[in-house]
């Protein structure tokens, strides 16, 4: 049955922008309280707040992993069209899209059109050892956890990142897991 105001309509539900976050209250650097009430203050509060208590990571682990993996593994890492249907036919379909607003649904109906392509990117990006753009930006957003809406610290971040590339990293993963093993 064809139903262009249904099909317009969940695409529009699909692309609103919901802010569900109200006022923010925090102490300035005098020590008076102060709410702040609009969406870059609050993103600035958000990422002031989420930088202060996560630790920076350094790449000197991931650089010996990277020696260790090319020291012990003589063979090249492969990947197959029917690994990459196994992962396109696993996805969940109810599940939201990424920065490049590509839905896991559309991406499982089209399946069977697209692991040739995605064999070639994939293979392509381990070659060169660089992943599309489109790929290294996500979709940070966050979610209250409890306590009281206004505190910063009753927030935590999630990333939504492309499917494509999560589809690539469980692809390299799992394979250069079997290397190393």
């Amino acid at each position: 049955m064809y139903n262009p105001k249904g099909f317009w309509s969940y695409i529009r539900g699909k692309t609103c922008n919901k802010s569900n976050i109200g006022d923010i209250e925090t102490v300035d650097s005098h020590g008076d309280s102060i709410t702040v009430q609009d969406d870059k203050g609050k993103a600035s509060l958000f990422a002031e707040y989420f930088s202060s208590v996560f630790t920076k990571e350094s790449d000197e682990n991931f650089e010996k992993f990277r020696l260790h993996a090319e020291i012990e593994n003589k063979q090249p890492i492969t990947i197959t069209e029917v690994d990459i249907f196994k992962k396109l036919d696993k996805l969940k379909t109810h599940k939201s899209s990424g920065p490049d607003r590509i839905y896991p649904r559309i991406l499982f109906e089209l399946r069977n059109e697209l692991v040739s392509p995605l064999k070639y990117i994939f293979e392509l990006s381990l070659k060169t050892g660089k992943i599309p753009g489109d790929w290294k930006t996500g979709k940070i957003t966050v979610i209250h956890k409890k306590g009281s809406k206004a505190d910063v610290a009753n927030y935590r971040p999630v990333s939504l990142t492309s499917v494509f590339c999560k589809i690539s990293e469980s692809l390299k993963f799992g394979t250069t897991l079997w290397h190393t093993l």
